[in-house]
């Protein structure tokens, strides 16, 4: 019974600390998504002056998408690879 009463009063520690690996992992993973959209914002600016078959963020599913929308389906698709286990 003892066992018992001991692993109730540390079930909440153990939630804690994984809560607090959750939201350093989510802030790890904004930061990291700011960055790459930083990186690709210019780089999508830059694809709209080429031709639209060179583009390397054209989709052939939405091809009137914004070069915003572009750089940002860039970034969560780069560091999405980050946070793989």
């Amino acid at each position: 019974m003892s066992d018992v009463a001991s692993n109730i009063a540390f079930a909440p520690a153990r939630e804690s600390g994984l809560s607090t690996r959750r939201r350093s992992d989510a802030r790890a993973f904004q930061r990291m998504t700011w960055l790459a959209f930083a990186i690709f914002l210019p780089l999508a600016a830059i694809a709209r002056l080429l031709p639209a078959r060179w583009r390397p963020f054209a989709s052939a599913a939405e091809p009137n998408r914004s070069f915003i929308s572009d750089a940002r389906a860039a970034a969560h698709l780069t560091v999405a690879f980050a946070f793989m286990r």
